[in-house]
C-alpha cells in the first residue's frame, strides 16, 4: 500500500508544481485512509471555483476504484 500512497503523493506534487490548481494531500493514519482536496484555479480563487474532496481507505476497506478515481482525476487537471 506504501507504493499507492507514494504515487498519489507525487502526482499531487507534480499537479501542484505544474498547473494553476492548489491540490492538497491529508493522511488520516487512525482511520487509515488518504485524502485529497482539490482547489481548482488555486486556492485563492475558493470558493468561487469550488472545492472538491476525495479519499480512500487503506486498510481492509480499501476499494481499487477509489483509488483509481483519484490518479485519474490528477491525470485530468494536469491536462486542463
Amino acid at each position: 500500500m506504501t507504493d499507492k500512497i507514494l504515487k498519489l503523493v507525487e502526482k499531487v506534487m507534480e499537479v501542484n508544481e505544474n498547473t494553476q490548481h492548489d491540490v492538497f494531500f491529508r493522511i488520516e493514519p487512525h482511520i487509515k485512509w488518504c485524502e485529497i482536496k482539490i482547489c481548482k484555479g488555486g486556492w485563492e480563487n475558493q470558493p468561487r471555483n469550488g472545492i472538491g474532496y476525495m479519499r480512500f481507505y487503506y486498510d481492509e476497506d480499501f476499494k481499487k476504484e477509489d483509488y483509481d478515481k483519484m490518479i485519474n482525476r490528477l491525470e485530468e487537471l494536469l491536462n486542463d
